[in-house]
């Protein structure tokens, strides 16, 4: 679903246009690269705490950043 809206532009044109061939399908293919890898990266912030895991874990790297500076 949040592809699918990331992409409504493109689609559009394709839909007018049609389809360039090596363009078109690489953006689609490097917008679920994208996707997938934050997905990926969540999951595994996350482990078996759940969001709360995750909202903690990123407060404290960004408390760490600070403290570094």
């Amino acid at each position: 679903m949040v592809e699918a809206a990331c992409r409504l532009e493109e689609e559009f044109q394709m839909e007018q246009w049609g389809l360039v061939e090596g363009g078109h399908d690489m953006d689609r293919v490097a917008g679920q690269v994208n996707l997938n890898s934050v997905s990926a990266f969540l999951h595994l912030l996350d482990g078996d705490s759940g969001h709360a895991g995750r909202v903690e874990a990123l407060r404290g790297a960004i408390e760490k950043l600070d403290a570094d500076m």
